[in-house]
């Protein structure tokens, strides 16, 4: 199975530096001070996994594969010396008229569930995200695709940024699962990473994000 095998070659860089502490990697929080040219976080393979559902992400399961509910790992391009600009005032959130409705909902959930009632409520650290969204890319994409899952975040933490070349580095990953795709279809897959300095097209769907084919026999 050659994806089998390239999503085994790929992941191989992660091998080490899944634990903090390997290759001076630091652990790293939300509270952490953006990244010095000398500094890199660990990135965790095992928080990626969701150990509660029956076929998890893993090369054990085959990645999904041959259960019906693939996984796809998607990653940030490395661009050196950028740092995001993260989404913190709620209302500006659920005012963007191109952001998914499910992404405004989960950012505004995570601003509840960690800084609502608190001190910190106008820069909650939790928000210090990249945030990634998937979805079908026409209405007929969307149902074909069902809910998609991410592990470990629905996005890239701030804390990961800004790269400066560093040796060793190894940029956080987020997987997608699609638990129940339609089989026989191809499926046009549009994924776009959320941050005030990222900028969109609907032109050229790569600004800002990427879009791929997903075809399940």
């Amino acid at each position: 199975m050659p994806l089998f095998k390239r999503f085994k070659l790929f992941l191989k860089e992660y091998s080490k530096g899944k634990h903090a502490g390997v290759w001076n990697l630091q652990k790293c929080n939300f509270n952490t001070p953006p990244l010095q040219p000398d500094q890199r976080c660990g990135v965790s393979g095992k928080k990626a996994i969701d150990f509660s559902y029956d076929t998890p992400c893993t090369k054990a399961e085959f990645f999904g594969y041959f259960h019906g509910q693939p996984c796809l790992v998607v990653k940030l391009n490395k661009v050196f010396g950028w740092e995001p600009e993260p989404y913190y005032n709620i209302t500006e959130v659920m005012q963007n008229p191109q952001m998914p409705e499910q992404l405004k909902k989960k950012i505004e959930a995570t601003w509840k569930k960690h800084c609502s009632q608190g001190d910190q409520a106008d820069r909650c650290p939790q928000l210090r995200m990249v945030w990634l969204s998937c979805e079908g890319d026409t209405q007929a994409d969307k149902e074909w695709l069902g809910d998609v899952h991410y592990m470990p975040w629905q996005g890239f933490p701030g804390y990961y940024f800004p790269y400066h070349n560093q040796d060793h580095y190894v940029s956080p990953l987020v997987w997608l699962q699609f638990r129940n795709i339609q089989p026989g279809m191809v499926i046009q897959i549009r994924c776009r990473a959320w941050a005030k300095n990222i900028k969109h097209s609907e032109r050229d769907y790569m600004v800002g994000g990427v879009r791929m084919e997903l075809l399940m026999d």
